[in-house]
């Protein structure tokens, strides 16, 4: 995250400090892929407890308003993020395709395949594309893809007013909302952006609170995250709410 003088050291350290958290929470509810359904280890269960997806949607919320303090100082901007996020999404990207390559497909312990990947899928992945064109075969990136386009998008949003900013993020609530009954695929599955789309709400409230701090932004921002989350939340968890109030 950018510093911006506004902001309080403490304020920087709180929210470096959420997102470890919501790490931990992610990484813990991804581990038992690695184990027997029967052998998870209690980490696993932790993170599935708290909400890998209620996790997401928290790391969303922080990256929108570490974004718009980011873009008052819009010089380098681009060149800030591709800093802080190709280098380990291009190791990440490349040991798990060389694995692939070498001893694919692997049948994971729950069941799932992982295939190999194609070169359309590796340079769509380390492009942030994955979430639009070919899916992600490197599961955890399908959030990344949502964020980077985001981030292409900073400039626009901070053209945009506060009144659109809200309608925004109206509009991707009530389609969040619908989602289940609309069909719509599983947020890490789906394709041509549609989980940008369902998860604007979120990125753009923490951007809305980096704006204008004021107490009906951050009512609105945990609002619509105990109320959506709890409507839906296919990667559950009885404690998701709590990661969100938190957050």
């Amino acid at each position: 995250m950018e510093k911006d003088e506004k902001v309080s050291e403490s304020h920087w350290a709180l929210l470096a400090g959420s997102r470890f958290l919501l790490a931990f929470i992610v990484v813990n509810a991804h581990v038992g892929m690695a184990f027997p359904a029967d052998q998870a280890p209690p980490a696993y269960m932790f993170g599935r407890q708290f909400g890998p997806l209620a996790a997401v949607i928290g790391f969303l919320i922080i990256s929108g308003f570490s974004i718009g303090e980011s873009f008052k100082r819009p010089e380098g901007f681009y060149r800030r993020r591709a800093g802080r996020v190709w280098p380990t999404l291009f190791v990440a990207v490349a040991l798990f395709a060389a694995i692939l390559m070498a001893w694919g497909p692997i049948t994971l312990p729950y069941g799932s395949v992982a295939n190999k990947p194609t070169a359309l899928a590796v340079v769509c992945t380390l492009l942030g594309l994955n979430g639009f064109f070919v899916g992600s075969f490197l599961g955890p990136t399908w959030s990344l893809s949502v964020e980077l386009l985001f981030y292409w998008l900073t400039p626009l949003f901070h053209r945009m007013g506060t009144s659109v900013l809200v309608a925004l993020i109206g509009i991707s609530a009530i389609f969040y909302w619908l989602q289940a009954d609309m069909g719509a695929p599983t947020l890490p599955a789906a394709r041509y952006g549609i989980a940008a789309g369902l998860l604007l709400w979120a990125w753009l409230s923490g951007f809305l609170y980096s704006r204008s701090a004021a107490p009906w932004t951050a009512l609105l921002m945990g609002g619509l995250c105990i109320v959506l989350i709890g409507h839906f939340n296919d990667q559950g968890g009885s404690y998701s709410g709590l990661t969100l109030f938190a957050v």
